[in-house]
């Protein structure tokens, strides 16, 4: 899924998307639960994903 798709499915510019994605600006947990909803998660799921990942990585 590209940058631009993200965006469009977000209601939110390319910008917005690679901003966030290049860690020039902070992902909020609005955003989170926004990407969530586009993999067809709860955002329960997602934290949980992103936990596991973040003890993987430590």
């Amino acid at each position: 899924m590209t940058q631009m798709m993200i965006a469009r499915e977000m209601g939110r510019s390319q910008a917005f998307v690679s901003e966030r994605t290049g860690g020039v600006r902070p992902i909020d947990t609005d955003v989170l639960d926004a990407v969530a909803r586009l993999l067809g998660w709860s955002s329960g799921r997602l934290w949980a994903e992103l936990g596991q990942r973040i003890t993987r990585n430590q």
